[in-house]
């Protein structure tokens, strides 16, 4: 499992690899290793998470259609 911080670091180096920015990015996640990525980003989506991190996130989804998830976010970008 990566920690928080290091995930960061990989987003990072894929948005330079993508030529993209922090703000074109979506954080998907369901525990609090979620937390620095949702900090880094303007939006984010906790996935049937832990109560901690869906406070952080903009967006909460509970449910088993990942594309319900998604479509939260689709269109705010």
């Amino acid at each position: 499992m990566l920690n928080a911080a290091a995930k960061v670091l990989i987003a990072d180096r894929l948005c330079a690899d993508f030529g993209v920015t922090r703000a074109d990015c979506v954080a998907y996640g369901d525990s609090l290793s979620g937390r620095d990525p949702f900090a880094a980003v303007p939006v984010s989506v906790a996935v049937n998470a832990d109560p901690h991190l869906t406070g952080l996130a903009s967006h909460s989804y509970v449910g088993k259609d990942l594309w319900d998830a998604y479509e939260l976010v689709c269109g705010a970008r």
